[in-house]
């Protein structure tokens, strides 16, 4: 299981320890929307940090949310591997429970409607008064879209609770020229108040007069200016209204790119206009870049042009660079640019303005965006994009995408640098990317429909991490295995139909079953009768089955009614053994499957679409998986993603018949009784051994006795693998039959299928008189750029002592989004004592209109087929049909069907109704003059354990159901008493998509398989006893047989700790923050984790009744050389004795 560690403060501190070597840290912080981390993030945010430490800023995290972080860092080449990720929750030491509808009041900025006011800032301080009852505020901004709407722009929803009565917001979220309105509610220990009303406000801010301008070291272009010093003083021109500024220094690598090493923003803010850098930043004999950011106090960031200079300390005055009448040169400004992409993407881009255009670096663009690309001859770019590739040739303008070619204009790119700008309009032309340039802030957005290179790769690293961790967490303990009651609760099954003909006499028929637990094993009674005017037809069904604990020599003993898949099919009353699974295998075993690719890619597992495993190439290229061999068809697809930002797909397919058994496993079966309805003896048996995973053998006998004879008949059966797509399948029983099968599939689902079956003469088993019978099926698809296209081709031959009968059909389907064609024809000859010949043509159209016509309900939500046949012999249409059906209201479903033959001028009309509700299902049908069926089907359970009946549209007899709720478990006796209460609001999750109830205090699920394992989430979110606690998120059940399986989950008191950790020194105590204690529990010796805030305190709850030890992580103190007093604290957890909060722990460490 996950460590989560609690925390109780909004602001926390991350803090990591530092990498020799590094220039800064690359931190990513995830939020999810459960405890469990097992889906995608719903936001990710991303920093670049030169220190240690960061302080997550106000708003970001929110009370009760789940979050992970963790960081990598830079040398100044390559960034490392991201380090160990750490969980966390916030709760705060507040609950929040009810509504209140005291409205807060607001103060500034902004007025009430309809007036505007215009304020010139674009940090504004949002400012309330104090509302006495609340612990926290709720802070919602909206901005005026085109359409005179407001869209939410910020809520503390998403970004937290506000604890203070002001609020500045920064990160560039408000814009100049725009309407915004605000308004807070409050946060109390009785719930949230009511919203306050908007205050409405635009800002509209002084033109800039004088931009920023480095001034010293360097010059505008490369090679123009040397200095003699590694620590100049750098110099810049003042900006009134500055609040602080700051440099940024980048330095050039062999690779001819610009790094960057230092930023003073991250460090400490300047005031004044000079710097000195300190010693050991710049080197002799580089090159550097350097450019001036400066902060205003209407919130807006500026950046001056970048200045480049060489460092050369030498005791020789250095050499001059010649002026290159750089008069003559075109004016061209550089600019700096924030680029921006999907909260990943975080860095500064060159960029030219020049003639009121900007130009953007097309090298550092691909490059930051890892778009795969090759500069070629000095003037042609060679890139590709998602299996798109793209050629820019500046030498004769054109650009080609696609497989067109197109012209560029010469003002839509420059050449500076050994480097081409282009404008954003030339990138959105061959890049699927829509570019927004914030000129006022210097901002470069980067939007995308498709998932951009660096996007897909982050995603994939970030799965590649969580499966790491998956793989290395516990699995879900069985905590309710199967229980087993002499008797207990019983599921009644029931359906009543009747049949009105005009001018004749209604039909009916029912069927009713009767199941529940009886003498620790599942029993059910059934009756089904058919009746018309004095004619009955009547059939009773009964059956008990015990199934035992799984073993290897005894599971399941049935006496009843069974039904047995022999030589042949039969329906007979007995006795039925066997060791055969109850719950059914998911796999028969592992496949370990090897490969090479390129180095350090990273490798994805899906299958049927769904990821099981990521994994990571060595130097070599080579990588493994351990695959899961499913039974069915598992389509395997191999997703290998390269340094070069290129994404590679193999497919395989895996065929396991269920037949097969997994190596080693033996099973038998064994039955006797009477076949129904004729009342001869049978008797059967067969063994079944798995030899390996890719081929079983079985062999048994069958013996049936009817009033004038006996058949004794021997059988063998193999089933086997050739390769992973590949089956055969051998019958053999010399009295009955032999059966050849094969079946072969691709990974593009090209498939064929062969059978061959030679028959004996037989009484009983072939009273047809067949002799020898094949069949041959191909089908071939083809996916094309407008639609899917396939052919099935199939061929079939009879052979019997009267009659010989040969099949072909071939038959073609085109499907283009929400319509569908297709065409066949067949050919059939019958050769008895005449030869009747058949020769058709099917012609077919479908629309599925579904979510097609949603102002429509008639139609929406639809399907509708026309389908025709052409009888080739005849030379005429022989028949014309028309099928349409549609949903209404969610659980209404219409359909209507109509039939014309033509050759005997024959119409028939069907209208159906289907009515499905959780509780049972209603059915009609009619022709519309004379004949109307209907039927009303259902189940009706109950469970003498919670005294509750509980209704289901679908049988039961043959399912279980589960009923969960928790309760307060008081007296520790793990057993609901009178006097305990049961939890409120708490909420349970199964992994089956099955109906599902509330009930009372608890849930129930219906309709699940017996005898078989689920999963369960508690879901504590709306809970209202929050002193109380279980002790897992989540467990697995076994279901019971055809009843109600009753789980009570014992809630018990839980108590708190508190404290604080200090440093003593020079006499006195420095809180220290991010410090790892270890609590233990003695009880059960399992250990957790808490880290100090940065204040120094930590705070844990849901503690248990026991005893504890606490202290210090003897990791922590090894690397820091401290010692602790005391060096651990023992204390006690008892709600019996009050010893339910323990606050005021103080661990000192020196």
């Amino acid at each position: 299981m996950r460590k989560i560690e609690l925390v109780n403060s909004l602001t926390p501190v991350l803090k990591w320890f530092r990498v020799e070597g590094s220039k800064k840290y690359f931190l990513v912080l995830k939020e999810y929307e459960d405890s469990l981390f097992d889906s995608q993030p719903v936001i990710i945010r991303t920093y670049e940090i030169v220190d240690t430490f960061f302080s997550i800023p106000p708003g970001t995290l929110d009370e009760g949310k789940f979050y992970s972080w963790n960081v990598k860092s830079f040398n100044g080449k390559l960034w490392s591997d991201f380090g160990d990720e750490y969980y966390f929750s916030i709760k705060l030491k507040s609950s929040i429970t009810k509504q209140e509808e005291k409205k807060p009041k607001t103060h500034s900025p902004g007025k009430f409607y309809p007036n505007i006011e215009i304020i010139k800032t674009l940090m504004p301080e949002f400012v309330w008064f104090r509302d006495v009852n609340a612990i926290a505020y709720k802070f919602n901004l909206e901005k005026k879209e085109h359409d005179g709407t407001f869209k939410k722009i910020y809520s503390s929803d998403e970004f937290g609770l506000i604890k203070d009565t002001s609020f500045i917001l920064r990160g560039n979220l408000l814009k100049e020229g725009i309407v915004y309105r605000w308004n807070i509610g409050s946060s109390m220990k009785s719930g949230f108040s009511s919203l306050s009303e908007f205050r409405y406000f635009k800002i509209i801010l002084p033109k800039i007069k004088v931009r920023p301008e480095a001034l010293y070291p360097g010059y505008k272009k490369e090679n123009k200016e040397i200095i003699a010093t590694s620590t100049p003083t750098f110099v810049w021109r003042k900006i009134k209204d500055a609040v602080s500024y700051s440099i940024a220094i980048s330095k050039k690598d062999s690779d001819g790119k610009y790094k960057l090493i230092f930023d003073s923003e991250n460090k400490f803010q300047l005031s004044d206009t000079t710097f000195k850098i300190p010693e050991g930043i710049l080197e002799n004999n580089s090159f550097y870049r350097w450019n001036l950011k400066v902060n205003l106090k209407d919130g807006r960031t500026l950046f001056s042009s970048r200045l480049y200079f060489r460092v050369i300390i030498s005791e020789q005055r250095p050499f001059e660079i010649k002026s290159e009448n750089l008069e003559q040169e075109k004016e061209l400004e550089e600019i700096l640019l924030n680029m921006e992409y999907a909260g990943i993407v975080k860095t500064l881009i060159s960029s030219i303005f020049y003639d009121d255009k900007i130009y953007i670096s097309i090298q550092e663009f691909l490059y930051n965006l890892q778009i795969p690309f090759n500069k070629i001859d000095g003037y042609t770019y060679e890139g590709s994009f998602n299996e798109n590739a793209f050629v820019i040739d500046f030498k004769n303008k054109t650009y080609n995408i696609a497989q067109s070619l197109l012209n560029i204009d010469e003002k839509d790119f420059l050449e500076y640098n050994d480097d081409y700008f282009l404008t954003t309009q030339l990138i959105e032309k061959f890049l699927p990317v829509k570019i927004e340039l914030d000129f006022s802030n210097l901002t470069l957005l980067i939007q995308s429909e498709e998932q951009l290179p660096i996007y897909r790769k982050f995603l994939i690293e970030q799965k590649f991490v969580s499966m790491q961790k998956k793989s290395n967490d516990k699995t879900v303990p069985l905590l309710f295995n199967r229980d087993r009651y002499f008797l207990n609760g019983f599921v009644f099954d029931y359906t009543i139909a009747q049949s009105l003909i005009k001018n004749q006499r209604n039909s009916y028929f029912y069927s009713a079953a009767l199941g529940g637990e009886l003498f620790y094993g599942d029993f059910y009674i059934s009756r089904q009768e058919y009746i018309y005017q004095n004619y009955r037809n009547r059939i009773e069904n009964y059956n008990w089955k015990v199934t035992l604990n799984p073993n290897n020599y005894l599971s399941q003993i049935s006496i009843g009614d069974e039904y047995l898949e022999g030589i042949n099919s039969y329906l007979f009353r007995g006795i039925n053994i066997t060791n055969e699974v109850v719950e059914p295998r998911n796999k028969i075993g592992n496949y370990i499957y090897q490969d090479k690719t390129e180095p350090n890619s990273l490798v994805e597992l899906y299958i049927n679409n769904e990821i099981v495993s990521i994994t990571k190439s060595n130097q070599s290229g080579d990588f493994s998986f351990e695959i899961p061999l499913r039974y069915g068809m598992s389509i395997l697809e191999l997703r290998i993603h390269t340094l070069k930002g290129e994404t590679k797909i193999v497919r395989k397919i895996f065929q396991i018949p269920y037949e097969f058994l997994p190596r080693g496993i033996f099973n038998y079966r064994l039955s006797a009784g009477l076949m129904r309805f004729v009342n001869n003896r049978l008797a059967y048996s067969e063994l079944s051994y798995g030899v390996t995973d890719f081929l079983t053998i079985s062999a048994g006998g069958e013996y049936i006795r009817d009033s004038l004879r006996e058949h004794k008949n021997f059988f063998g059966k193999t089933s086997f693998r050739i390769s992973s797509n590949v089956l055969f399948n051998l019958f053999y029983s010399p009295g009955v039959y032999s059966r050849i099968h094969s079946y072969f599939v691709f990974p593009d689902y090209t498939s064929y299928t062969f059978e061959f079956l030679n028959y004996r003469e037989n009484t009983l088993y072939n009273l047809a008189g067949l002799k020898n019978s094949f069949r041959g099926s191909f089908f071939l698809p083809f996916k094309m750029q407008y639609g899917d296209l396939s052919f099935f081709f199939n061929h079939e031959f009879h052979e019997a002592k009267s009659f010989k009968r040969y099949n072909l059909s071939v038959n073609s389907f085109y499907l283009y989004k929400w319509f569908s064609i297709n065409a066949g024809f067949l050919a059939e000859n019958l050769h008895s004592n005449t030869i009747y010949k058949i020769r058709d043509w099917n012609f077919g159209l479908t629309f599925n209109l579904n979510n097609l016509l949603r102002d429509i309900p008639v139609l929406n939500r639809s399907y509708l087929n026309l389908r025709s046949t052409y009888n080739y012999v005849s030379k005429r249409f022989q028949s014309f049909s028309l099928f349409s059906t549609t949903t209404l209201m969610n659980n209404i479903r219409l359909q209507f069907n109509y039939l014309r033959l033509v050759q005997i001028k024959s119409n028939n009309f069907s209208l159906s109704l289907l009515l499905e509700l959780p509780q049972a299902r209603y059915m009609a049908n009619s022709n519309g003059s004379d004949v109307l069926n209907h039927q009303m089907s259902g189940s009706i359970g109950y469970s003498p354990q919670i005294n509750h009946f509980y209704f289901y549209s679908e049988p039961l007899i043959g399912r279980s159901s589960v009923y969960l709720e928790g309760f307060e478990d008081k007296n520790e006796n793990n057993i609901k008493d009178d006097d305990e209460k049961t939890v409120k609001g708490l909420d349970f999750s199964i992994n089956s998509a099955t109906y599902s109830k509330k009930i009372k205090d608890g849930k129930i699920f219906v309709g699940l398989n017996p005898y078989q394992h689920y999963t369960v989430r508690l879901i504590e979110t709306g809970i209202t006893s929050p002193n109380y606690s279980f002790e897992l998120p989540e467990f697995d059940i076994v279901t019971d047989g055809s009843r109600v399986k009753i789980i009570r989950l014992p809630y018990r008191e839980t108590g708190e700790i508190g404290g604080l950790v200090v440093r003593k020194f020079e006499g006195e105590e420095i809180p220290l923050p991010n410090v790892r204690l270890i609590l233990k529990n003695l009880d059960n010796e399992r250990e957790t984790t808490v880290t100090t805030f940065s204040d120094g305190s930590f705070y844990l709850f849901g503690l248990t009744k026991g005893k504890y030890i606490l202290r210090i992580d003897e990791n922590y103190l090894r690397k820091t050389s401290f010692k602790s007093f005391p060096e651990k604290i023992e204390f006690e957890i008892n709600p019996e004795k009050d010893e339910i909060m323990i606050e005021n722990f103080k661990i000192i460490l020196e």
